[in-house]
């Protein structure tokens, strides 16, 4: 599908342009975008550790636990039982959160 100004929609050139400016446009476009920059939608505790910081395991363990985070929102269980962290999911719920005055 084409643009009004006859580029191509969705372009690899439009998603670098995307992330070099940061004009990351709709949530769907910005899924793909996160997918394009890290490759991977759904990574284990200790991968969302060493790409975001900033948390503990523990801390994890909490959000998890006191229902911060939702299974099939911002993590997902592995047939394994394993913790996946969903990095989509994980992005929609920091820019939900409200900011202090």
């Amino acid at each position: 599908m084409r643009c009004a100004r006859g580029r191509k929609r969705n372009a690899p050139s439009d998603e670098r342009e995307a992330i070099l400016f940061g004009n990351l446009g709709s949530r769907r476009r910005r899924s793909r975008l996160h997918n394009m920059m890290y490759g991977v939608r759904y990574v284990r505790v200790a991968k969302f550790l060493e790409l975001v910081g900033g948390y503990t395991e523990k801390a994890i363990q909490r959000k998890i636990e006191d229902g911060v985070w939702c299974e099939g929102r911002e993590y997902r269980r592995g047939p394994d039982g394993h913790v996946f962290i969903d990095l989509a999911g994980y992005e929609k719920w920091v820019e939900s959160q409200k900011q202090a005055a």
